[in-house]
């Protein structure tokens, strides 16, 4: 496969995807005990190239380590599918090498529900993102049980609110975007700034007449965002 025409458009080739396999002198439980998100770069072949004609859109690396671990790390452009889609792939690809007869099938009619429209020149936006990314960090949080919990009962019992049962994402994006908030605010005390928060929803079983989304193979998403101005 390949992207053209200003990184909106995937012309399938039959070129198939990138298959990389690399062997690391070390066990795998040190790449597991405290894993960092910069280091477990290492175990993907990212796809950002992808942009390129004729680079590959879906790789997949395959590293064996010395106590016979192994770690397949899979990368698929977005603009082939989304996260569920990509799930519900790995999860009928190892049940086609465990052998079973019988596996979760997708379906690529998602046209069929979203039918394509004309697209916005995003070249330029992309231009940006990309003069960007030294500034973009990632980081990884992790949240045990308890911790949740604790946040669960700080929303719920904060004077004002209205959320009653809040869910897992919403209490930790709550919590972090608070945070982040509160720390911009203290750097720059007098300043007015608009904060925002995106998060990507699946429309698979949120559709109202609800739709057979489940098992389609493809982006079946939207973005929500939520603004908060001091």
């Amino acid at each position: 496969m390949r992207r053209v025409h200003d990184r909106s458009v995937v012309d399938c080739n039959d070129a198939g995807a990138e298959f990389i396999e690399a062997r690391v002198q070390a066990p795998l439980s040190d790449a597991l005990q405290e894993p960092i998100v910069e280091q477990l770069k290492h175990f993907t072949v990212d796809t950002a190239a992808g942009a390129l004609p004729g680079a590959a859109l879906v790789t997949v690396k395959v590293t064996f380590f010395d106590c016979g671990g192994i770690a397949i790390g899979v990368c698929v452009s977005h603009k082939l599918a989304d996260g569920t889609s990509i799930m519900t792939f790995l999860n009928a690809w190892a049940a086609a090498c465990r052998g079973e007869a019988e596996f979760l099938r997708f379906s690529l009619d998602l046209a069929n529900y979203f039918p394509p429209r004309e697209f916005l020149d995003y070249s330029a936006v992309f231009r940006k993102l990309k003069s960007n990314e030294k500034k973009i960090t990632t980081k990884r949080f992790v949240f045990d049980k308890e911790k949740l919990e604790a946040l669960k009962q700080v929303a719920t019992s904060s004077s004002g609110s209205n959320v009653k049962n809040p869910t897992r994402v919403e209490v930790v994006s709550a919590f972090i975007w608070k945070h982040f908030i509160d720390m911009a605010k203290s750097e720059n005390p007098e300043g007015k700034k608009t904060f925002a928060a995106s998060h990507a929803v699946s429309l698979r079983g949120r559709t109202s007449p609800p739709l057979d989304l489940e098992n389609v193979f493809g982006n079946c998403f939207m973005s929500t965002t939520a603004f908060s101005q001091n």
